[in-house]
C-alpha cells in the first residue's frame, strides 16, 4: 500500500506538472513550448503505466484471498444452503 500511496503522489505531481507547461506562455516560441509539454506527456504517461501495474498487482492479490476465503468456506462448511 505504501508503494500505491508513493505511485499517486508522482502521478499527482506529473499531472501538475503537465497542467503548469500546459499553462507556461509560450512566449519563447511554439517549439519549445512543445517540447516542455511533450516532456510532461511523458513522464505523465510513465507514471500513469506504474500506477496501473501495482493496482493490477493488488487486485490479483485481493483477489487471490477471496479464492482462499470461498474455497475454505466450501471446505469447512460445504457451501450448501
Amino acid at each position: 500500500m505504501e508503494a500505491l500511496r508513493l505511485r499517486r503522489g508522482e502521478l499527482r505531481e506529473s499531472m501538475g506538472a503537465l497542467e503548469r507547461a500546459m499553462a507556461a506562455p509560450a512566449e519563447a516560441g511554439r517549439s519549445r513550448w512543445g517540447q516542455r509539454v511533450h516532456l510532461a506527456l511523458v513522464e505523465l504517461s510513465g507514471d500513469v503505466r506504474e500506477h496501473i501495474e501495482i493496482i493490477s498487482v493488488l487486485l490479483r492479490h485481493r483477489q487471490r484471498g477471496s479464492d482462499l476465503v470461498f474455497e475454505a468456506y466450501e471446505v469447512d462448511i460445504g457451501g450448501e444452503t
